[in-house]
């Protein structure tokens, strides 16, 4: 869903023709993407993608409009702001309407977790750069699971004095990090010599 985050193309795009948007299918639907709440997993409000369902001209019965952001319109009570049903766009190249909003939210990787052994390789490769190194120089984490997915938790922020707690997991080859709040409960890594088990109660994670 992240390919068809389209919010900056809709924000340069001046004029009247149809904006110019990436769209991608997600079972049988076509979606394009003009707003993202980040966050960590387990935050409040949630993290969550702001997508439309984009439907053919012919399909769809209400007024439409090719300006995304109509100021004289909202100003007169026509249209919400942030509002975009109706709205006319050139997705991959074929007029499509935003017909209906659809929000995603925030979830656990579905794919195969990271042994113990590769999540600690690949923290260690990167302590020496980014925020590890900013923020938490000098530091090894303690390790925790979260339904079976390793994570790392850095205490004592150079600055701020709290925690920060990234779960890795692996995509397409590559590994990537995903932040966990602290109301999150933890559980013990899986593997004994990886970690003290999990505290009950709040962490106090970045």
């Amino acid at each position: 869903m992240a390919e068809a985050n389209s919010c900056r193309l809709a924000a340069e795009h001046r004029g009247k023709s149809p904006v110019p948007v990436r769209a991608v299918q997600y079972r049988g639907a076509s979606y394009v993407v003009f707003s993202v709440m980040w966050g960590a997993y387990g935050s409040v409000p949630e993290p969550q993608i702001s997508a439309w369902w984009l439907w053919p001209p012919s399909l769809y019965e209400g007024s439409t409009t090719t300006v995304y952001h109509d100021e004289e319109a909202i100003r007169a009570g026509l249209r919400e702001r942030g509002d975009h049903t109706g709205l006319i766009v050139s997705a991959n190249g074929k007029l499509m309407v935003c017909a209906r909003q659809v929000k995603f939210y925030q979830g656990l990787p579905t794919t195969r977790p990271l042994t113990q052994a590769e999540a600690e390789d690949y923290d260690a490769q990167c302590r020496s750069s980014g925020w590890r190194a900013l923020w938490f120089r000098g530091k090894e984490p303690k390790w925790y699971s979260l339904h079976g997915h390793p994570v790392a938790v850095y205490r004592g922020h150079e600055t701020l004095g709290t925690d920060h707690a990234v779960l890795l997991w692996r995509a397409d080859g590559d590994v990537h990090e995903m932040s966990i709040h602290h109301s999150v409960r933890l559980e013990p890594a899986r593997s004994a010599d990886a970690g003290k088990p999990a505290l009950v109660g709040q962490m106090a994670l970045f």
